[in-house]
């Protein structure tokens, strides 16, 4: 049997190395660490305190929302 196999095998022509199979590797996905979603909960919650509490207060929240919406859509990976 192994005969056989070693007939139906190319034979290395001379002259050429003969080339190492490629191994394929798996990849972990994983989320990356970020502040971002946790700023953007504490300026929602500003916000949201805001609108019962006081007016200048929900604008601070406004602002601190844009930011952390805007800081998390621009952060590199």
């Amino acid at each position: 049997m192994l005969e056989d196999q070693e007939q139906r095998l190319p034979s290395p022509k001379k002259g050429r190395k003969r080339e190492a199979p490629q191994i394929a590797q798996e990849q972990v996905i994983r989320a990356y660490r970020s502040l971002w979603p946790f700023a953007l909960a504490v300026a929602l919650i500003i916000l949201f305190a805001g609108i019962i509490i006081h007016p200048i207060m929900m604008s601070i929240g406004a602002l601190l929302t844009v930011v952390a919406i805007i800081g998390w859509g621009l952060e590199r990976r």
